[in-house]
């Protein structure tokens, strides 16, 4: 493989080319510790691909400039062929340059190399990123989900997690985990207080301790009074009672 560097190529001899030639003429793989390898990659350089192909010698470039470094994980390097690793490592060193890659008769694109014949690589992946389930390497199909059917998230396509609830913390019946809607209120209709919207706990009682009527739980609402209208000594608010006697007078 070669690629062309331009345009407008100065050499460090201060001569100006159109463009230049790089043909790779070899390359060396290095283990690494943790998994990885490094790779080297060497080019001649020549005025032109023609000038290659005429049997020209190559023209003079510092080792710098002709040798394509990197360090790439070792699964990289399965799953891509040399000359993509080639061109890239090459590509960097000459960023500010328009760039471009050459195949040299025979040679196929690099992805031919990387799918077999169903159009999955060594990793069972296809173009796309998919196995032949239709998952990506993390596990998720085109539509973001897992094979039980939650995304990276953690939500289904109805919006619930593994738990049942969705992002705001309520299940499909609109309940969060401790058992209350989104006004604080349970199954019951009591929230976590044990009132209901209309204030009155189960026993029909508010928080001051009267229900509905305005009656405590002994019968008698706020001025004392019950619904005959007596207070807790028989009396009502002219001090009789029921037989319309007064409340006897201490002596």
């Amino acid at each position: 493989m070669g690629l062309t560097v331009g345009p407008s190529y100065i050499t460090d001899f201060g001569i100006q080319l159109s463009s230049i030639y790089l043909s790779l003429t070899s390359s060396r793989i290095l283990p690494l510790p943790g998994g990885n390898v490094q790779t080297t990659f060497i080019f001649n350089a020549y005025t032109s691909r023609s000038d290659k192909l005429a049997g020209a010698n190559p023209i003079p470039v510092p080792y710098g400039k002709n040798t394509g470094e990197m360090v790439i994980p070792v699964n990289t390097l399965i799953n891509t062929n040399l000359y993509t690793l080639a061109y890239q490592s090459i590509a960097n060193i000459y960023s500010s340059y328009e760039l471009s890659n050459m195949f040299e008769p025979g040679q196929i694109d690099g992805i031919n190399y990387r799918f077999n014949s169903n159009g999955y690589d060594i990793n069972g992946y296809n173009a796309q990123g998919y196995n032949t389930q239709g998952y990506d390497i993390n596990g998720y199909n085109v539509q973001g989900y897992n094979a039980q059917g939650y995304n990276a998230q953690g939500y289904n396509a109805q919006g619930y997690n593994a738990q049942g609830y969705n992002a705001q913390g309520y299940n499909a019946q609109g309940y969060n985990a401790q058992g209350y809607d989104i006004n604080g209120y349970n199954t019951q209709g009591y929230n976590a207080q044990g009132y209901n919207a209309q204030g009155y706990n189960a026993e029909g009682y508010n928080a001051e301790g009267y229900n509905a009527q305005g009656y405590d739980i002994n019968g008698y609402n706020a001025q004392g009074y019950n619904a005959e209208g007596y207070n807790a000594q028989g009396y009502n608010e002219q001090g009789l009672d029921i037989n319309g006697n007064p409340a006897p007078t201490s002596s």
